[in-house]
């Protein structure tokens, strides 16, 4: 396509799209994300929307349909639905009064394993990325959970041991080895992503994974013999840093996942278990579902992945089903439950925070929960045994409680752009500016009534 036959918008669009050659790109322009050429004709499949043309490259009309930017959250959940990612092109300045051109640049790059926004995320269902490589004999396998920071390895010379984790995981994306070389494994899975064998260079992935946790070595980890699941963690993390561009300060360990700590359900049991899902594709009566009786996401999550990734120890298993079993006989289950109620999702809320992508409504969440703690903590400190010890375990926060008390507004508004964050009162200057911008006329009004007098 010679970028000569096209606008000066349109050759920056073009350049901006081949620096992200496999994703749908979302171009600003004034009350819209616009996207051209295939990326328009995909996107107007997926999401439903029309399908309408703009200029011309070569002669030939230029495919175009866009989506309005108060409501993008919408449209980028189904395009993660279906496996896509995208970028979002942001601009910046105003294109009524800025005579010259207007920039734009990317400033969020959205996946389907790094999601965290909530609106783009299933609440109660744990979201995982993954990374798999091989050589001739073993394969390294890596993933994390990007909302909690949990981070795992594993090796092991079976496919079938890795087909069962990619089986009980169901990432939502998998990066692989441009050498990967059974790609039969991969056949069937959504959101794959074909990336360079540089990126898998055990001397780089090891580099990679010191610098994130400030290490001189990966031994403290338990990975002294563990070299291809290096390369796929540290390949893994090295994409997440690409896309989120912001530094992952709640990753802060690797895990070597251990095959003879919990008990093994390849795909065909989990299948005919009906753990998650029933054989007919629904969750409706599925095991999870049925049991379900949390009231929290944090502890829904925390459910399914026990019953997906059962534990063999002993002491562990008999551990959990005395703390159940206190549980449910206690008089005032109702109480905990209510009081559960008004946790928010501090899990997901902390990643985003560490990801420096938290709203204004997290911070009303994190207030609801720390208020709520102290009752917390005088109900555990009224039982006995087990859940006693998790009174001790809660540690209070008064000091932020206070802040987010008295500076948050209750209700505050989905975006910071938005304003009404902080609470009036809370900061003189704020409430000076708030005060100008709203009663400009009454301003200008003291002024001209003072300079009469003058």
């Amino acid at each position: 396509m010679a970028k000569e036959t096209l606008t000066p918008l349109m050759q920056h669009y073009l350049q901006v799209k081949q620096e992200y050659p496999n994703t749908i790109l979302l171009y600003r322009m004034g009350d819209f994300y616009e996207m051209f050429f295939d990326d328009a004709i995909k996107a107007s499949e997926i999401l439903d929307i029309t399908l309408t043309k703009r200029g011309t490259a070569n002669g030939q009309p230029i495919p175009l349909a866009g989506v309005p930017f108060h409501s993008v959250d919408t449209y980028l959940a189904k395009l993660i639905e279906h496996g896509e990612s995208a970028v979002i092109c942001e601009q910046f300045g105003d294109s009524v009064n800025n005579k010259g051109s207007i920039e734009r640049k990317v400033t969020k790059i959205v996946t389907p394993g790094t999601v965290i926004d909530d609106g783009l995320l299933k609440e109660r269902t744990d979201n995982y990325i993954a990374c798999i490589t091989n050589d001739q004999i073993t394969y390294g396998f890596s993933y994390l959970n990007l909302s909690n920071g949990e981070f795992f390895c594993f090796e092991s010379s079976d496919s079938n041991d890795v087909q069962n984790i990619i089986s009980r995981l169901n990432p939502a994306e998998l990066l692989y080895s441009e050498n990967f070389s059974n790609m039969s494994m991969l056949s069937e899975l959504r959101g794959t992503r074909r990336r360079p064998f540089w990126e898998f260079d055990y001397k780089t992935c090891f580099k990679q994974l010191c610098t994130q946790f400030k290490t001189n070595n990966l031994d403290g980890f338990g990975l002294k013999d563990t070299s291809l699941g290096i390369c796929a963690a540290g390949a893994l993390l090295n994409y997440v840093k690409e896309t989120q561009k912001t530094a992952l300060l709640h990753i802060n360990s690797l895990r070597l996942e251990q095959e003879n700590s919990f008990l093994n359900l390849d795909a065909n049991t989990q299948k005919n278990l009906e753990i998650l899902t029933c054989l007919n594709g629904t969750t409706e009566n599925s095991l999870a579902n049925v049991i379900d009786f949390t009231v929290t996401p944090m502890g829904a999550r925390l459910l399914k992945r026990n019953l997906i990734h059962p534990s063999k120890n002993l002491t562990e298993i008999n551990y959990k089903l005395d703390l159940i079993e206190e549980i449910r006989n206690l008089e005032d289950i109702e109480d905990l439950s209510t009081l559960l109620r008004n946790a928010g999702d501090l899990e997901r809320i902390t990643a985003r925070i560490a990801l420096s992508t938290v709203r204004p409504r997290d911070l009303t969440k994190i207030r609801a929960t720390l208020q709520m703690l102290p009752d917390l903590k005088d109900f555990l400190n009224q039982q006995e045994q087990n859940l006693k010890k998790y009174n001790e375990a809660i540690k209070l926060i008064p000091d932020l409680c206070e802040l987010l008390t008295i500076a948050i507004n209750e209700n505050p508004p989905i975006v910071i752009r938005e304003g009404g964050v902080i609470k009036s009162g809370y900061n003189k200057e704020l409430d000076d500016l708030r005060s100008l911008a709203s009663g400009t006329m009454d301003f200008l009004n003291e002024i001209e009534i003072r300079e009469k007098k003058n």
